[in-house]
């Protein structure tokens, strides 16, 4: 077969497709609910739903009707009863910098509240569709082909551990939000190292 450069089509790349989950780093997002999820132990983790503003894209369909990509962040694990408070505390005082975010006022979200999900029953109806500018850290995980193959990592995206280190209003510019790509603290891959066999399961409602 003869070779000829002349011959040669130029191919223009497609663009890619924004997928329907958002990923870590700083990202622009509303809350549309939060939910906790319980261990066997009966210590509890904060998830929350967020979504993008719309995707102005055309074809793209977000999942269960959303107009913006989205994806559950998760809290950390706070232990039931005196052992867990001061870790809910630092949970809710992560929730009150996400009201002052998005432009709640001390009306909006003061009072007593019995536990933390009675607190984000009172805020949520007042935060939906109000933007903020969020610090979303990841824990890398392996997932495995059919064959035991490794595949793409999968994410579980997360809060940054510091309240000032995870959320700010819109209107800050420049942003003070700092994400490094290479710092363990903001993606941390040392769950990759597992196999197949010695991996941890993965909670099967994870979108990633």
């Amino acid at each position: 077969m003869a070779l000829n450069a002349n011959k040669i089509v130029e191919e223009t790349p497609k663009p890619r497709k924004t997928g329907k989950i958002f990923s870590y780093g700083i990202q622009e997002l509303m809350i549309n609910d939060i939910t906790f999820k319980e261990a066997a132990t009966g210590s509890l983790q904060m998830e929350v739903h967020m979504e993008t503003a719309p995707v102005v894209e055309e074809g793209f369909e977000g999942i269960d009707k959303a107009k913006g990509q989205v994806g559950t962040v998760r809290g950390s694990w706070v232990k039931q009863g005196d052992d867990g408070a001061e870790a809910a505390e630092k949970e809710f005082a992560k929730l009150i910098e996400v009201c002052k975010a998005c432009g709640l006022t001390a009306n909006d979200y003061s009072g007593d509240f019995a536990t933390i999900g009675d607190f984000t029953k009172h805020i949520v109806p007042k935060l939906k569709g109000k933007y903020a500018r969020y610090k979303i850290v990841a824990e890398l995980y392996p997932k495995f082909k059919d064959d035991g193959t490794p595949g793409y990592p999968g994410a579980e995206l997360k809060f940054p551990y510091f309240k000032n280190q995870m959320v700010e209003a819109m209107s800050v510019k420049p942003t003070k939000l700092k994400f490094d790509e290479n710092s363990e603290y903001d993606v941390n891959r040392k769950k990759l190292n597992a196999t197949a066999d010695t991996q941890q399961p993965v909670d099967s409602k994870l979108p990633f």
